[in-house]
């Protein structure tokens, strides 16, 4: 690979007729500039911080290894920011943007040992547009996922793990809205995950999950929501699942669901029917089974 610093990177990046550039290893800080045309960057290092453009198209890292955070900043992408088969050592930031969508697929963070990744992504303010949808997909591998959201608008939320599932960390969403669907079922999370004064405008789908601790305080439903076989708790005994002062315009599916742990309803509304049958309280470990 050819090394050179930030201003011939984005020279050449900006003269190739296809807006593609492969092979290349940025010693310094690199921000890429705004252009009309979509990129496709490949088997690139960046050895130093990484900032992504303010305004552009469609953007695609392939195989691509990030020494540094990466930033996406005061940023309006009006197509997809898409990262593939790409190692993240530090992690990804986003602060006040807009996106069409932005996609993590088959990405490592941290430095991967025993065959776990680690993720940081911060995100505050941010809109990811219309339909779009934020996408974190794992084949075959664990997670150890940092994911802290503000004040953010997401289209689709999709989490996907393949057979091995996802471990996550810690996983905070403060006051955002989901526009679209959300999708967490048949996923492992080993801390508490936290929603809180958050609205749902479509459908959430929890079933088969396991959570160690969640928290719904003061969030909105407006579609029916899936907890069908989901188990709520783990071993500690510790709070289980928070769905104070909760409002489920379309009524939820508790069916077959396990609590093994304190749970609230205090102050939570339910306009539709909402299903609790076979669901099974145990505050002591093991006692479910």
């Amino acid at each position: 690979m050819k090394e050179m610093d930030a201003e011939t990177f984005n020279c050449q990046l900006n003269q190739d007729a296809n807006g593609e550039i492969t092979s290349a290893i940025v010693s310094n800080d690199c921000t890429i500039m705004e252009g009309s045309r979509d990129r496709y960057i490949s088997n690139c290092t960046f050895n130093k911080k990484l900032t992504l453009p303010k305004a552009g198209r469609f953007l695609r890292f392939t195989k691509c290894a990030i020494d540094e955070l990466a930033f996406l900043k005061n940023a309006c992408m009006k197509r997809a920011v898409e990262f593939e088969d790409c190692q993240f050592k530090n992690g990804f930031f986003a602060q006040e943007a807009k996106i069409a969508r932005l996609c993590f697929v088959n990405c490592t963070f941290g430095n991967g040992a025993c065959n776990k990744s680690k993720l940081n992504l911060n995100l505050e303010a941010v809109t990811i547009q219309g339909g779009g949808e934020v996408r974190l997909l794992w084949d075959n591998r664990q997670l150890q996922l940092t994911f802290d959201a503000e004040k953010c608008e997401f289209g689709e939320l999709e989490f996907s793990g393949g057979s091995s599932g996802l471990q996550a960390v810690k996983m905070r969403f403060e006051r955002c809205l989901f526009k679209r669907s959300v999708h967490l079922n048949s996923i492992s999370f080993t801390s508490s995950v936290e929603f809180n004064g958050c609205q749902f405008k479509k459908y959430v789908d929890c079933s088969r999950a396991h959570f160690s601790g969640i928290n719904f305080h003061d969030s909105t439903f407006n579609e029916k929501t899936y907890f069908e076989d989901t188990c709520f708790g783990d071993q500690s005994g510790d709070w289980a699942a928070n769905f104070s002062e909760v409002t489920f315009q379309k009524g939820a599916d508790f069916e077959g669901t396990r609590f093994r742990g304190r749970v609230t309803f205090q102050k939570a509304v339910f306009y539709e029917a909402t299903t609790f049958t076979g669901v099974k309280f145990c505050v002591e470990p093991n006692k479910d089974r």
